[in-house]
C-alpha cells in the first residue's frame, strides 16, 4: 500500500499520501518489521522530492539505505519498488541539489540512527 503514496503525492493527493505513510510509520515501527523500515523512509523521500523539498529527500534516501545497514552489504536490500523508485529519483535529486548539496544531504542522513531518521521525517508535515 504504501508504494502508492508517491503515486498519489503526483497526482496532488499529498494528503491521502501522507496519511498511508503515517499509518505504515506507526506500523512498522510498532512490529520492527526487518528492513521495511528503510522501505517506508524510501517512499517518504521520494514524496518529499515530489513535494518539492529534494534536500528533505536526499537526506532521508540516504537513511533509508544506511539505517539498515544497506550501504555496508555486498548487494544493499531493497524491494523491487524501492529499488527502482529510487534508481528514479536519486539522479533527479543530485540534479536539483547540485553535487555539494547532495553530498551534504546525503552525509546528513547516513549520520542518522534509525529513530532519528523517523523523527527527522515526521517533523515535517509531511506525516
Amino acid at each position: 500500500m504504501i508504494e502508492l503514496a508517491p503515486v498519489l503525492a503526483a497526482a496532488g493527493q499529498e494528503r491521502l499520501a501522507s496519511q498511508i505513510l503515517r499509518e505504515a510509520v506507526i506500523d512498522f515501527r510498532w512490529l520492527r518489521i526487518p528492513l521495511m523500515e528503510n522501505h517506508v523512509l524510501s517512499m517518504i523521500a521520494i514524496v518529499e522530492f515530489l513535494r518539492g523539498r529534494p534536500k528533505r529527500a536526499g537526506q532521508l534516501l540516504a537513511a533509508a539505505q544506511h539505517v539498515r545497514g544497506a550501504t555496508r552489504l555486498p548487494t544493499p536490500f531493497l524491494t523491487p519498488t524501492q529499488g527502482a523508485l529510487c534508481k528514479h529519483y536519486l539522479p533527479l535529486v543530485r540534479a536539483q541539489l547540485g553535487p555539494d548539496e547532495a553530498r551534504r544531504a546525503r552525509d546528513d542522513g547516513m549520520a542518522m540512527t534509525l529513530d532519528e531518521a523517523f523523527v527527522f521525517a515526521m517533523a515535517e508535515d509531511i506525516l
